[in-house]
């Protein structure tokens, strides 16, 4: 057959070869394209909270909001996948279900979460306790929807840097956790990679330090990322319990720029609403707050090759909204039960009042914070007071709340007891009630001045580490040399003694954390809690028992306990030794830091000027 010459010019000339090239190219760049099957909607909506601490009574409106956003969803044609990034258990009265009723695990079932990452504060309980929670999920009717009676689907657990160290018990409960170092989400057009972190500071703030295998974050996500990069996931986001607060200081902060392949970080244990994301290189960086008030809400859209996190919005859950029935069910169930344990072991209900509208604040005024300073009282007073085991000089004892330990303000109407209990609401007695014990050590005076350090050279960074004392105050140079700044110290307007031992009461969380200032400050401020006697002593044997206190059985003396009674009995706690630290912003000692260092140089600049003009001398000889 002849071929027309055009075409045979065409052919032969070199605009075939670029045409063709073009179209080779294109077709190869189409063939990337989602098929039509799998791009009928490129969109995927992501809801999630934060630190959520046994919020059971947002639970039937959040269990709302969560099931109409999906129900919109599924109107639009979208998918939806609802994540949590830790701290869903303790902070209120409910907690205390934890292990018996699994009464947080269900909740994020019942509301139709996907995926889970532990917190410092699940942890506060043991992982023999924890694992009792898992297994008591699936027991007793606790696996079923309390009204419809069909089997919940519980989310996955994705803390990829956890695992079970030799604790056997645990280990069998990651298994029926469905544990995995992450999880691969196929929706809308989008396959999206979600894994999660427990942060350093969290996981050096739980009770089970040195029990868990614990991996390094960063290490751990730069072994997951790349196994999520090569399954060809368009989207990667990680739960990371480890806050943001610190910015450039912070742990989430250095996971962006260490991983910038990570889309989005849901940031958790800071309890910081963050209404805008933060961004760090091509990384996006958000959170929820705290206590269930807040659901983070965002859309991933797949535009082109590439796919982009749009409409992020906090939105708020208020108890206007319906009451979710199935939710509901199981928050009356609980109420129930925490009436009849407060009646059995306190003679009172949770919702006694305490004392009528009790106005403190909680913002610092003066180098105190109102709130925590009446809280510090409240340990003291108890101790010198109320009818327990110990015996102490009250003229040398002191009382410490840390920041970090108060967890919310007083409300402006008639408290109650659970009211007083959301102020401190962490942790458990001995005997396995709500709240962290008081416990009674001692330190020296020399002890005293490195804690006082914490508050001049520390807390500027870290605010939670905050101290607030009753019965001594001191003097400190904010301008001083770091760790060095603090001068003279007084208790009960004496001047401290260095070697003498002085009896402290605080809380067991915080004395735990005490323990931990020699590694904080790379073992400049040494703090070893002792005995009377001055021997180091285990902490647990400084608890203060509550059974010699009229109407309580099988408890110790809690920190929400002294404080309810203290306000119960409106106890006037003289104000004579106001912690008024004194502030002498003089630069004298960084001056003379400064000074050194430049007699330091010429000293060092002279004698290589020395030696330099020496060996130069014999080679001219």
């Amino acid at each position: 057959m002849r071929v027309h010459p055009f075409l045979t010019r065409v052919f032969s000339s070199k605009y075939f070869l670029i045409i063709g090239l073009i179209l080779l190219f294109s077709a190869k760049g189409y063939s990337q394209l989602p098929t039509s099957a799998t791009m009928t909607n490129p969109r995927v909506r992501v809801l999630f909270t934060t630190d959520l601490h046994s919020c059971a009574k947002q639970y039937p409106y959040l269990a709302t909001f969560i099931k109409e956003r999906k129900e919109a969803a599924k109107k639009e044609g979208l998918g939806v996948i609802t994540l949590d990034a830790g701290d869903f258990s303790m902070g209120t009265l409910y907690s205390i279900f934890y292990e018996l009723n699994a009464t947080e695990y269900r909740a994020l079932a019942l509301m139709g979460y996907d995926a889970f990452i532990f917190g410092n504060h699940d942890f506060d309980v043991g992982l023999k306790s924890t694992a009792y929670m898992v297994y008591n999920s699936r027991i007793l009717g606790h696996e079923l929807n309390p009204i419809t009676k069909k089997p919940l689907k519980f989310p996955t657990n994705i803390t990829a840097n956890i695992g079970a160290g030799d604790n056997e018990t645990f280990a069998n409960a990651l298994k029926y956790l469905n544990h995995s170092p992450y999880i691969i989400i196929p929706m809308g057009g989008i396959k999206i990679g979600v894994f999660g972190l427990l942060g350093k500071d969290a996981y050096n703030m739980t009770n089970v330090v040195g029990e868990l295998d614990y991996l390094d974050p960063i290490e751990t996500a730069k072994k997951i990322i790349p196994i999520l990069k090569e399954k060809k996931v368009d989207y990667i986001i990680a739960l990371s319990h480890s806050g943001s607060l610190l910015r450039e200081k912070s742990e989430d902060f250095k996971l962006a720029k260490e991983c910038p392949d990570i889309d989005l970080i849901i940031s958790g244990h800071d309890h910081e609403a963050i209404f805008q994301p933060l961004t760090v290189g091509d990384t996006k960086i958000v959170s929820a707050g705290t206590g269930g008030y807040l659901v983070g809400e965002l859309e991933l859209r797949k535009d082109s090759y590439k796919t982009r996190m749009t409409k992020y919005r906090l939105a708020q859950i208020s108890d206007t909204l319906a009451v979710d029935p199935e939710a509901k069910a199981l928050f009356d169930t609980l109420d129930v039960k925490l009436v009849s344990f407060f009646n059995k072991r306190y003679k009172i209900s949770p919702d006694y009042i305490v004392t009528n509208q009790h106005d403190v604040s909680s913002r610092m005024e003066g180098g105190i914070i109102p709130l925590n300073y009446e809280i510090a009282k409240s340990y003291f007073w108890a101790l010198t007071t109320l009818p327990h085991q110990m015996q102490v000089d009250s003229s040398k004892l002191i009382s410490v709340v840390p920041s970090g330990f108060v967890r919310s303000s007083l409300p402006q109407k008639d408290i109650t007891y659970e009211d007083v209990f959301n102020v401190v609401p962490l942790g458990r007695d001995s005997w396995g009630n709500p709240g962290y014990p008081l416990i009674c050590c001692y330190l020296t005076g020399r002890e005293l001045k490195n804690l006082c350090e914490v508050n001049a050279s520390v807390s500027q960074k870290l605010p939670d580490a905050y101290l607030t004392f009753y019965g001594l105050n001191y003097h400190y140079n904010s301008k001083g040399i770091i760790f060095r700044r603090v001068k003279d110290l007084f208790v009960h307007g004496q001047k401290v003694e260095n070697d003498m031992l002085y009896p402290v009461v605080t809380d067991l969380y915080t004395a735990n954390s005490i323990a931990l200032i020699k590694e904080k400050s790379k073992g400049i401020l040494k703090v070893q809690p002792k005995d009377k006697n001055g021997s180091p002593v285990n902490l647990n044997k400084c608890i203060v028992s509550a059974t010699h206190i009229p109407n309580i059985s099988n408890s110790d003396l809690t920190a929400w306990l002294a404080y309810s009674f203290y306000l119960r009995d409106n106890v006037e706690l003289g104000d004579k030794y106001l912690p008024n630290q004194i502030d002498y912003p003089s630069s004298t000692p960084l001056i003379i830091l400064v000074i050194s260092g430049l007699l330091l140089i010429l000293l060092l600049s002279f004698v290589i000027y020395y030696f330099v003009s020496r060996r130069n001398i014999k080679k001219d000889k």
